[in-house]
Formats: structure tokens, C-alpha cells, sequence
């Protein structure tokens, strides 16, 4: 069994652009603590075991987000609601970090430490799962303009704000890659001729 030196977290304040990057030996305890001294909910993006011996993991991810950092753990991320965006971020600080050529001299190293955040003893992961049918409707909506071309302020809006544009945004990349739409812009996407037909049938 792998010797573990505590658990690293990235802990989201819901509602915000801020995130804490720390590390416990009680990831359900320091969690509540943090809940009690925090006036927005707080969730787990993502936690997972330190090896010893591979270095400090929380420190090379404080490094990595040094350009957000706000005050103290807490990070102010433009893309703190995007958690595959965060995990991505995550992974590609530790990819830099098994692809040093220190860590491959030994086939030990290479057993011992894995090459991707995927296999670094993952405790926990939150990734949004999505909404197929607000996709569908998002869908049918798009298709009532007259050029097919849609923003993701133009479906808050239509939702009366009930939809955040992290969701929103979320289900129009999954009908993207359904082939229902193309993304034409950073924030606007028109629907294709498959997205056309495939409205239809669901109306009929």
C-alpha cells in the first residue's frame, strides 16, 4: 500500500469565482469547518491522496494558481463554476510533474507514481453531469429563431435567470458534441441541419 502524506483538496464557493486549494488528514471534518466560517455553501471539486516522496502536491497546485490567488488558500478562478475546466487545469499541473525526467529515471518511479491525476489515488471528483432534457429544450428554442443562432444570455434570459450560464453553457457544448449545433463564437452557437431534424422528430 502506497504511503500517503494527507489528502489535497479544491473546495468551490458556490455562487462565486473563489476556491480553496488545502490539505487534511479529515476531509469531512475540515470540510464542516470551513462550511461554518464560509456564508456561501462550499463544495468538493475534487480531493485525492499525497504519496510521500513525490513532494508537496498542495504547494505545486498554489503554484500553478498563484496568478488568481486572492488571500491566504482561497483563489479568485474566472472558471471556478466550469469544475472540468478546474480538473483539467489540475491535471495538466501534475502531468508536467510525472513528465519530469527526475521522476522517470527508475522503473520504480514509474510503477509507483502514476502519469495522470486520473490514477493519483482519487478520493473524490465532482463533474456536472448533464441535463439532457433542458439540452433538448434549449434545442427547440434555438430552432424558433429565425436564423438558428442563439446566445447564452439569450437562454438565461428566456428562463428568467432561473439557469445559471454555467449550466446553460454546459448543455449547448453536449449538443455540440451530439452534433446539434456548432459553436460559432465564444458565446454563441447555431443550430445544424442534423439539430433541425433531430427538434422535429421530438415535437412530432
Amino acid at each position: 500500500m502506497l504511503e500517503v502524506n494527507g489528502t489535497v483538496y479544491v473546495v468551490h464557493a458556490v455562487g462565486t469565482h473563489f476556491i480553496k486549494i488545502g490539505v487534511t488528514n479529515n476531509m469531512t471534518h475540515r470540510l464542516k469547518t470551513l462550511q461554518t466560517a464560509s456564508p456561501y455553501k462550499l463544495e468538493i471539486v475534487c480531493c485525492f491522496q499525497n504519496p510521500v516522496g513525490i513532494g508537496n502536491l498542495e504547494t505545486m497546485l498554489h503554484t500553478a494558481f498563484a496568478k488568481y490567488r486572492h488571500r491566504g488558500e482561497w483563489f479568485e478562478v474566472p472558471f471556478a463554476s466550469d469544475y472540468e475546466a478546474l480538473l483539467t487545469e489540475i491535471a495538466n499541473t501534475f502531468q508536467q510533474l510525472f513528465n519530469h525526467k527526475r521522476l522517470r529515471q527508475t522503473q520504480d518511479y514509474r510503477d509507483k507514481y502514476p502519469d495522470s491525476i486520473v490514477n493519483l489515488q482519487v478520493v473524490h471528483a465532482k463533474v456536472p453531469q448533464i441535463d439532457v432534457s433542458l439540452a433538448n429544450k434549449i434545442l427547440a428554442y434555438a430552432n424558433e429563431s429565425i436564423d438558428g443562432c442563439i446566445t447564452t444570455g439569450d437562454v438565461v434570459k428566456q428562463w428568467n435567470t432561473e439557469l445559471s450560464h454555467h449550466v446553460v453553457r454546459k448543455a449547448l457544448n453536449f449538443l455540440v458534441r451530439r452534433g446539434d449545433c456548432l459553436r460559432i463564437k465564444k458565446y454563441t452557437y447555431q443550430v445544424t441541419r442534423q439539430g433541425r431534424h433531430a427538434s422535429k422528430e421530438q415535437s412530432a
